[in-house]
Order: structure tokens, then sequence, then C-alpha cells
């Protein structure tokens, strides 16, 4: 067990196991409300908990093949290519920090086309499409959430309540 510490995918893999577990656990104290009569508000994060549980033991389980000489060996990445997984993490951080006070449609249209910038080919960013997606997409969500689940994200500068 002490030589897969050492090894990066293990160990990412072994803390969103626990997240994963944690998360999961955590959405039995979610409230159900007796207005909605669409579903459970913990119905999507347990999907997404279940996935990410099921992709982390994936990559716990490549990391030990690996380590046991089953797979190829890990070539060393410049910055450049390291660069969006930093701005991806920034750009999480940042997103956490501004979604109650700017509001929930604003700071995720914003991430959004961030995001999809970040994450794009770099011969190929279409920044309006990135913004198009990102403009539909946000008030799509917020809605969705909001009437079907019953689940009130914050309205921030909007004040908007549909």
């Amino acid at each position: 067990m002490k030589k897969y510490l050492k090894n990066r995918d293990f160990v990412s893999g072994f803390v969103l196991v626990l997240l994963s577990v944690i998360g999961f656990y955590s959405t039995n104290k979610f409230n159900v409300s007796s207005i909605s009569s669409y579903g459970n508000p913990a119905t999507v994060p347990r999907i997404i908990l279940i996935l990410l549980f099921i992709m982390s033991a994936l990559t716990m389980v490549g990391a030990i093949r690996k380590e046991n000489g089953d797979g190829e060996n890990r070539e060393e990445r410049s910055l450049e290519q390291k660069l969006p997984e930093y701005l991806t993490f920034v750009l999480l951080v940042v997103y956490v920090f501004t979604v109650k006070p700017i509001g929930y449609v604003i700071s995720t249209a914003i991430y959004l086309l961030l995001q999809m910038y970040v994450l794009s080919c770099f011969e190929k960013r279409r920044l309006w499409l990135f913004a198009l997606i990102a403009i539909m997409v946000s008030p799509l969500l917020y809605y969705i959430f909001r009437a079907f689940f019953d689940v009130l994200l914050p309205a921030g500068i909007l004040g908007w309540r549909p």
C-alpha cells in the first residue's frame, strides 16, 4: 500500500472515492419538499456522485496496474500542457466564491464560457459559440433546478425567481 501512495493517480482516485462516499451520505440530509412532484433534489447529486465514485475507482485500478507494470509509463508534461488543469482549478475556486454574491445565472454563464475556452483546442477557439452556449445553458439549468427539483439557487444581483 505504501508504494501506491507515491502514485498521484492512486492518491487522487482514493481521495475522490472518499469524497464521493461522503457526498452521497450527505445527500440524505436534503429536505424533500412536498411542493415538488418531479422528484427528490438529491437525485442529480447522487447520480453525479455515483459516476464520480466509478471513475475514481477506475483511476485507482489503472494506477495499480501501471505500478505492477501492466500499463504504459507516464511521460513528464510541460507547463503548457498542464496549464488547462491549473486554470480549471482556479476557475472552480473563483466560481465557488462568486456564485452566491453574483448569482447562479451570471456566475455559471461566465464560468462555462471561460471553462470551454480553456479546455478547447488551442487552434479552434470559437468564443462566440462558447458565449452562446453559456448564455443559453445557464438560465435553462436554473429554471430546471427551480421548477422541477424545487432547489433554490442563489439569485444574486439579478434577483431572478422564475
